[in-house]
């Protein structure tokens, strides 16, 4: 729960450890995740791409709760975010970095 996926890059994972019981996922205090994770970081590891796909590929998750909204700058996605976040049945990644690493 503490140690959190940062960034990806072609060749390595970037993870953070943040400070235990951080809210990282509380969008009206840090409307994108990179800021929440850079105020709570305590350490940083670096594992090499091929590693960290080996490490990952027999884990099983139920995915079938997960939505990702994918959307332009300037189009209203933090007030979604918020409006999400305020429920309380979600948690909400607003604009987690890996997401785009991988895309671009």
């Amino acid at each position: 729960e503490d140690v959190h996926l940062f960034s990806v890059t072609d060749s390595e994972f970037i993870f953070v450890k943040v400070t235990p019981g951080s809210d990282l996922y509380n969008v009206t205090e840090y409307p994108f995740l990179t800021l929440a994770q850079s105020d709570h970081v305590e350490e940083f590891g670096i594992i090499p791409t091929d590693l960290a796909l080996e490490l990952v590929k027999d884990w099983e998750y139920d995915s079938s709760n997960i939505t990702l909204l994918y959307n332009t700058g300037r189009c209203g996605s933090t007030l979604v975010a918020n409006m999400l976040h305020k429920t309380g049945q979600c948690r909400v990644l607003a604009e987690p970095a890996p997401i785009f690493d991988i895309a671009v």
